[in-house]
């Protein structure tokens, strides 16, 4: 068979372009390089902390009063004992970069790493992601609900993803581990993610006074906005059931006095609400 001249042509170049040894060398020490940086970039975390928190400023009844100062405090603390310390990190790096060594072989940049490994995987897992999992939304407002959950799965996804690349440094960095362990953690967050982990359903917030009436409430809410066709904040906004069961309205004339409930919910739940709130005493009081 004939050569192909258009095969040839490109045979013999290749094998005159072949890259060097020193090439490669440099090539794994710049991409080794890049993973590392990309270790201590907190970049995506700090965004999606800012992009809740200026959510929570615009619209402060997405969260409790106590829930905003618990972020609050959870930002600050995030960044004075994680963002901070890596940006530290930064420099030091440059003096392990300057050596010889490629940094998957630096056996003293890999016993630095194993360190921070150590510290970040501790703060991210033990601290951060627990925090961040406690953040409760109230807000009836469906955009900024979709909005402010959208931030939470992005920021516990990027968290996981760290944890899981600063666990792996723990045993030794590698260029092959380091992809290898953040491949995996991205997987794994996308089946929890399929199976609805993060129930889109209203939950109790903490340090509600009474939390079964809470429940209560908020399941006769969802049930009568089914039975009107109507949005579940036209039947009552969360912060009437938060003042329902912080007054315990036992009567029409208390009931009234709950802000949101006006003469027409009055005449139209009035009935259903004190019913509700009269037979959860009467169980509490026979409990006792």
């Amino acid at each position: 068979m004939k050569t192909d001249l258009v095969v040839k042509a490109y045979t013999e170049r290749t094998a005159r372009n072949a890259p060097s040894e020193a090439h490669l060398r440099q090539s794994k020490r710049e991409y080794q390089e890049t993973l590392v940086r990309e270790l201590f970039d907190f970049g995506a975390i700090n965004n999606h902390l800012q992009g809740l928190r200026r959510l929570f400023q615009e619209h402060p009844s997405a969260l409790s009063a106590e829930g905003l100062s618990q972020f609050n405090t959870l930002v600050a603390k995030t960044d004075a004992e994680v963002l901070s310390i890596a940006q530290k990190f930064a420099p030091q790096l440059q003096t392990y970069f300057s050596q010889p060594q490629l940094p998957e072989e630096n056996e003293s940049l890999r016993e630095r790493l194993r360190k921070a490994g150590g510290y970040f995987s501790s703060k991210l897992n033990s601290e951060f992601l627990a925090e961040v999992r406690r953040i409760h939304l109230i807000t009836d407002d469906k955009a900024v609900l979709k909005r402010a959950r959208q931030h939470l799965q992005n920021l516990e996804k990027e968290v996981l993803i760290k944890h899981a690349c600063f666990v792996l440094c723990q045993t030794g960095f590698s260029a092959s581990g380091y992809i290898r362990a953040k491949t995996n953690a991205e997987l794994d967050f996308r089946e929890d993610e399929e199976k609805d982990v993060r129930s889109t359903a209203a939950r109790v917030p903490r340090n509600t006074p009474h939390p079964d009436l809470y429940a209560r409430l908020l399941e006769w809410r969802n049930a009568m906005a089914d039975e009107l066709d109507i949005g579940v904040h036209e039947v009552l906004s969360i912060r009437s059931l938060q003042e329902l069961v912080r007054l315990l309205p036992m009567d029409r004339a208390s009931l009234k006095k709950i802000p949101g409930i006006g003469k027409g919910k009055l005449k139209r739940f009035g009935a259903d609400l004190i019913g509700i709130v009269g037979k959860y005493s009467a169980e509490k009081r026979e409990r006792l």
